[in-house]
């Protein structure tokens, strides 16, 4: 990928980064909300409910990419602060279908947890799904990162704690291709913030997607 960008930047062409960035310098901007500052506020919601103790279930994305990294990374910035504090952490490449086979092998395992925090949204309808499915669906504290339409109903119905919304931000990608062509100056990295939603603006904050 840096090869690549490496070429398209010296002959001239533009480049702006949407959310995940490469491990090279060869762009121009950089556009992303800040996942270590989310991670870190949503370890500190999902702590402070589960009174600083207890077992966590992570649910990771993809492996190597920086989205992924910073998610971890932020949260266990927090979460080590706390001795009583456990984390249990499985890969599930962002993808539903990986969660529904993984939340099955939990359960088989006997694996216990207390509460659950989610590199993602999506991830986490799978595991209510077969949560309910085995009759498992106590209610724990979950936290997750997107804010979709089904975390956006999870969250009025009482199913998850909270969610970190996570702006696409195709809209200021497009604004500042705009400007880098028409000879505007503009920051090598552009933050978009994130929204913490819970039961009492899940009504009111617009799903992602």
């Amino acid at each position: 990928m840096d090869k690549a960008l490496k070429k398209a930047q010296e002959k001239g062409i533009k480049i702006v980064l949407l959310s995940r960035k490469t491990s090279g310098d060869f762009f121009d901007i950089f556009i992303a909300p800040d996942n270590f500052k989310i991670a870190k506020s949503a370890a500190e919601f999902l702590l402070q409910t589960m009174e600083y103790k207890g077992t966590i279930l992570m649910l990771q994305g993809v492996d190597g990419v920086s989205t992924t990294k910073a998610r971890k990374e932020g949260f266990e910035f927090i979460a080590k602060l706390y001795l009583e504090v456990k984390i249990i952490k499985k890969r599930g490449n962002f993808l539903r279908s990986d969660f529904i086979k993984i939340m099955e092998e939990i359960h088989k395992e006997g694996v216990e947890f207390d509460a659950i925090y989610s590199h993602s949204d999506s991830m986490l309808v799978s595991v209510r799904e077969v949560m309910k499915r085995l009759e498992k669906d106590k209610s724990i504290p979950m936290v997750g990162i997107d804010y979709i339409k089904a975390t956006q109903e999870a969250l009025i119905n009482g199913k998850q704690s909270a969610s970190f919304t996570y702006p696409t931000v195709a809209k200021e990608g497009v604004e500042a291709m705009v400007k880098l062509i028409e000879g505007e100056t503009l920051p090598k990295k552009i933050q978009v913030e994130s929204i913490k939603v819970t039961f009492e603006n899940a009504s009111i904050v617009e799903p992602i997607f």
